[in-house]
């Protein structure tokens, strides 16, 4: 598996380095198996609008839950890595929701 990373000299990277960041897991409710991970300056908006394509996934109900907060895509993106890197180290695959970025 390919677990993309972000370029820290990335336009994104310089352009967005001040603003806040959230980080998010969604998940199917019943069980608890993540979904994806996700970042977002966006707030709850980014999450919910994916919600219906995990049920659809799991054809069960899903959530989501905000778990990280900070500054600057770069550092968001790092930390959305690495939560995909630990789950790929534990399930031998990424998570369902990232499988096209995630190689």
């Amino acid at each position: 598996m390919k677990v993309p990373w972000p370029d820290k000299k990335s336009k994104t990277a310089k352009k967005y380095k001040n603003k806040t960041y959230w980080g998010y897991k969604i998940y199917r409710k019943k069980g608890g198996r993540i979904y994806k991970y996700g970042i977002t300056r966006a707030g709850n908006s980014r999450p919910k609008s994916q919600l219906r394509t995990c049920e659809r996934y799991y054809n069960r109900a899903c959530g989501y839950k905000m778990i990280w907060r900070g500054k600057g895509w770069y550092n968001a993106r790092m930390w959305e890595a690495m939560k995909i890197t630990k789950y790929v180290a534990h399930h031998g695959h990424c998570p369902p929701g990232q499988l096209k970025s995630c190689r």
